[in-house]
């Protein structure tokens, strides 16, 4: 059947939404852990996720299998801490996400990379070394990956002693 997955706040959780009798269910549940969804592969039944607690740091990210209804067991898949998500090839056989780095603890948005499943190789896919990767996605037929690339200002500014 069709159904949507999603992050929940209260409880922190994965949930799954049918979308033929909207009823909704816990996927993954875990008294004081955080989990959050970054990419999902139905067509090869593989999800990508994050688990934090206040006894976690770095955030791992696991790929498991999902089936529609349970998930299988997760395993710890890429060596980033954070990402803006995770793009799956048409076959499944291949992850895409940000940030690229040899050094998980480097920050790296202007580069790409693709992790190859069946071998476990990660490796870099783009070469821009400027601008910012804001966002990505790969076509309908899977034969594209689309990216938008552009610089962003984080500005703040702090005023004291107003009256």
């Amino acid at each position: 059947g069709s159904y949507v997955l999603f992050d929940n706040v209260d409880p922190w959780s994965i949930q799954k939404l049918d979308v033929s009798t909207k009823a909704v269910t816990p996927v993954l549940e875990m008294e004081n852990t955080s989990h959050v969804v970054f990419g999902v592969a139905r067509n090869t039944g593989l999800m990508v996720y994050t688990s934090t607690n206040e006894k976690t740091s770095g955030s791992p990210f696991f790929l498991t299998r999902f089936d529609g209804d349970k998930l299988g067991e997760p395993r710890k898949f890429v060596s980033v801490t954070r990402s803006k998500g995770f793009v799956f090839s048409k076959d499944g056989n291949k992850v895409y996400f940000t940030p690229y780095s040899s050094n998980p603890k480097e920050i790296n948005d202007t580069e790409m990379a693709e992790t190859d499943l069946a071998t476990g190789k990660t490796s870099k896919l783009t070469n821009f070394n400027i601008e910012k990767i804001l966002n990505y996605t790969i076509s309908r037929d899977g034969t594209k990956l689309y990216l938008v690339r552009g610089n962003t200002t984080d500005e703040v500014v702090m005023i004291k002693n107003v009256q």
